[in-house]
């Protein structure tokens, strides 16, 4: 059991996972959570690879969904792992954090709130039956849910919170909103898209007429798809470094060569200096923004992979690229 979270939401954290411990009767070796000392990575391990191994052998995988979290990277893409490989994945949403905040990544999936202690009752009988442990005896599970929620308000004081936002925290989410416009433009191309496939499929009279207007819209839906799985990717990418540090990264993932030479060498400095890159600018698999952003483009290729030939005419029709990842004209059209 995988609980996926914030670090910087640690007493929450801690009252949720003594929770599920004593009031729910989870045994201890069956969870994992990176923060906390008897849970979390052994001593000597690499604390990526270790937590990639913890995800592709988890099960289980809840997430406590904070503000904090959904404002990493790399939360997300433990996030992104846990809906590819958990058999079974608890979403729980952390006030001030709402069901609005986190619907665009829940992907249909239900939601409880933290606060919610009647939804508790179906938490612990389904982890109860995945896992396959006894539950604590009722009077128990009553006292120690009590304990729980009765401190949880005086918890949720304790998450962090921004108090000022420095000039480069301003920069990026700049950013983040000029891609959230192209985003909601996507969307409403494609909410124009729905509505004319609608009106001409009211004009028809036959099932047969229905399937080929079906088929004339059906490669728009792997397109958006496409796109969103793209600009996931690009922001990944973007919190790796600058422009030159996020060409190398490419070019060293797919096998390209690439000479540091011609670009701002403070840039590359800088990325060695945060851990990113190595002394010879090779870029670090096991830092967590290269590792989010590996994850991202996973998910990508797999999807244009599994969508080539759709894919492939949509990109004949709107990119001067091709639709092959490992190329450095895709790159620049939805990568960089």
């Amino acid at each position: 059991m995988f609980v996926s979270h914030a670090t910087v939401d640690a007493v929450l954290v801690r009252a949720f996972v003594d929770f599920l411990v004593d009031g729910i009767g989870v045994p201890t070796e069956e969870i994992f959570c990176s923060s906390l000392p008897d849970f979390g990575i052994p001593t000597g391990q690499n604390s990526v690879e270790y937590m990639r191994s913890q995800i592709d052998g988890s099960l289980i995988v809840i997430m406590l969904m904070s503000p904090s979290y959904m404002a990493r990277a790399f939360c997300q893409a433990e996030m992104g792992a846990a809906w590819v490989k958990a058999k079974e994945v608890f979403p729980i949403v952390v006030p001030p954090a709402n069901f609005a905040d986190v619907d665009g990544v829940m992907l249909g999936k239900q939601a409880i709130k933290v606060d919610d202690d009647i939804r508790y009752n179906e938490l612990r009988e389904k982890l109860a039956e995945l896992v396959g442990f006894k539950p604590v005896k009722a009077t128990r599970w009553d006292q120690k849910r009590k304990q729980f929620f009765g401190a949880l308000p005086e918890m949720l004081t304790t998450l962090a919170k921004a108090t000022s936002v420095p000039l480069a925290t301003y920069k990026e989410l700049e950013a983040k909103y000029d891609d959230a416009l192209r985003d909601l433009e996507k969307q409403e191309e494609e909410i124009g898209r729905l509505k004319a496939e609608i009106v001409d499929l009211r004009k028809l009279k036959n099932s047969a007429q229905a399937s080929e207007v079906a088929a004339k819209y059906a490669d728009k839906t792997v397109s958006t798809e496409f796109e969103r799985l793209a600009l996931v990717a690009k922001k990944a990418i973007k919190t790796i470094g600058a422009s030159g540090v996020r060409r190398l990264y490419l070019a060293d993932r797919f096998g390209k060569p690439f000479d540091v030479r011609g670009w701002d060498q403070e840039d590359f400095d800088a990325a060695i200096r945060r851990n990113v890159l190595t002394q010879d600018c090779t870029p670090r698999r096991d830092h967590r923004e290269v590792w989010a952003a590996d994850q991202a483009l996973d998910q990508m290729e797999k999807f244009v992979a599994a969508n080539l030939e759709e894919l492939e005419e949509y990109a004949e029709h709107h990119y001067t690229s091709p639709m092959e990842p490992d190329n450095e004209d895709f790159w620049n059209a939805h990568l960089l």
